[in-house]
């Protein structure tokens, strides 16, 4: 190997190992950045369901804590509880095939959030969010447009923590 060839192979060593040092954005589950409120972690009880939809609270719960467990520390009693309440749940026809045969629905869901300190019980963040998911009818299959519902209420869930997670980070 010429001393050119060495002195290439040492440059780009150097260069990756460069790239591996500063990082790529990943940290440690519960060490990311979290506003300035004094809480080091938070606990995210079950949601209330307040919607007409039996069973869904648990599924919305597990999205929020899957979102937010990047972020601070998730604990049974942590330095602050987020609440959340599903205050709605809707299904809605938006497209038709032929006279009153349903081709595709729209699911919106209205989440209610706060985030309160637990030993001052000051409300530290409050959002209201409302998403939306369409999804396809199998009018041959009964089991198939349950599943594409279910679909729908997780991606909602999913994008609602985000958002969630947004707001409290970016204090909107």
């Amino acid at each position: 190997m010429s001393s050119l060839q060495r002195v290439i192979k040492v440059l780009f060593l150097s260069a990756g190992f460069l790239l591996i040092l500063s990082g790529c954005g990943y940290h440690i589950v519960g060490t990311g950045p979290m506003p300035a409120w004094g809480i080091s972690s938070m606990s995210i009880p079950i949601f209330v369901n307040d919607s007409r939809r039996p069973d869904i609270e648990g599924m919305a719960t597990t999205a929020f804590v899957n979102e937010f467990v990047n972020t601070i520390k998730i604990v049974n009693n942590g330095d602050a509880v987020m609440k959340g309440v599903i205050k709605s749940y809707s299904l809605v026809p938006i497209s038709f095939a032929g006279i009153d045969v349903i081709q595709q629905y729209r699911l919106t869901v209205v989440f209610s959030l706060k985030i309160i300190k637990t030993d001052t019980k000051k409300v530290l963040w409050e959002d209201e969010i409302t998403r939306y998911e369409d999804y396809i009818v199998n009018i041959s299959d009964v089991l198939a447009t349950k599943d594409a519902e279910f679909a729908a209420f997780k991606v909602i869930a999913s994008d609602s923590a985000r958002l969630a997670k947004e707001h409290v980070l970016e204090r909107f």
